[in-house]
């Protein structure tokens, strides 16, 4: 579903928004991040990632 919205480009917002309720203050850190994982095939294990750990790179 939400690989859906990426196409559109407008899982950024949606994710952003989702993460605001789950992390709260680090929504901005994945906001950050999603923008730049949002060109990548894989952007949703990206921002999963983030989620567990603070590992901005990727691997």
């Amino acid at each position: 579903m939400v690989i859906s919205y990426f196409e559109n480009g407008k899982v950024q917002i949606f994710i952003v928004f989702s993460f605001q309720t789950v992390l709260g203050t680090n929504y901005r850190q994945i906001f950050i991040v999603l923008s730049k994982q949002v060109c990548m095939n894989d952007p949703i294990f990206s921002y999963f990632k983030v989620s567990h750990g603070h590992n901005k790179e990727k691997r």
